[in-house]
């Protein structure tokens, strides 16, 4: 084997890449099925537009993505036409 990965760990390495590859495949079919744009994301988001309250609970957000594993809604409302 290569690199020297013994049966167990060469294994457990490719379940741990097939599950996040499921997960990963699984969030881009919701993100379709929900209708969201293309692009949108906490990644390309421009905080320095947002105040200093908003900033820290967006990066809140961010850090701390039980919300996420719970299923739990998060909307991010901004003026009209901005996206």
């Amino acid at each position: 084997m290569e690199k020297g990965y013994g049966h167990v760990r060469y294994l457990s390495g490719l379940c741990a890449q097939g599950t996040a590859d499921r997960y990963q495949k699984r969030v881009q079919k919701w993100a379709r099925e929900g209708g969201f744009p293309a692009g949108k994301s906490f990644a390309n988001l421009n905080l320095a537009k947002l105040s200093a309250t908003v900033q820290q609970q967006i990066v809140t957000l961010k850090e701390q993505m039980d919300w996420a594993y719970r299923a739990k809604n998060v909307l991010l409302i901004g003026p009209s036409g901005v996206g």
